[in-house]
């Protein structure tokens, strides 16, 4: 029977030491975690270093252009311009909505005003104002009586050019009492 020679370096074998070996394995198994979290957490932290650095650029770069006097007087011209506009907006749109309000409503022609007569039976007419931006005729009459003033109203109130008629009251005595009616003329399609 042969024997196999088994191939033992007693050189590593003499230089080899077990406790020494197994402290290596030890200091392995409990810091290179740890090191490689370190390692991780420097790596995150350069990471946002870097962001928070080229933020900071960028913001310089906009603060320099918007305390750039050149830029700042473009700025203020574009915002005087943009306010006259928008006034301008506003006055056109204020025109466009008197001029459709004129059209929409009925003017006071002298047909109007002769059934307004009619009704005036046991009154006079003192003075009459119409606006036509908001359709309203406001009538001053004057009766010799009280009663008269109700009746007026109600006559006016069945006429088809008003959508409505309304006073608020009289006030005078004896002979002569006033009153103010406002008719709200119809809209027109």
């Amino acid at each position: 029977m042969k024997t196999k020679p088994k191939g033992i370096n007693f050189y590593i074998r003499y230089n080899q030491d077990p406790e020494k070996e197994a402290k290596k394995a030890f200091y392995k198994k409990a810091f290179l975690p740890l090191i490689a979290v370190v390692l991780v957490i420097i790596l995150i932290a350069g990471v946002f270093t870097g962001m928070a650095l080229f933020k900071k650029n960028q913001i310089g770069d906009m603060e320099s252009y918007v305390t750039d006097p050149a830029n700042l007087q473009s700025y203020s011209k574009a915002k005087e311009v943009t306010g006259e506009r928008d006034k301008k907006a506003q006055l056109y749109s204020q025109l466009e909505t008197a001029f459709k309000n004129s059209n929409s409503y009925p003017e006071a022609t002298e047909k109007l005003m002769d059934g307004i007569t009619e009704s005036l039976s046991g009154a006079s007419m003192q003075s009459s104002e119409f606006d036509s931006a908001t359709g309203n005729l406001v009538i001053n009459i004057t009766a010799s009586s009280v009663s008269s003033i109700p009746s007026v109203v109600a006559r006016m109130r069945e006429m088809s050019q008003f959508s409505a008629v309304d006073y608020t009251g009289y006030n005078g005595e004896g002979d002569s009492y006033n009153a103010t009616i406002t008719c709200t003329m119809k809209i027109t399609p």
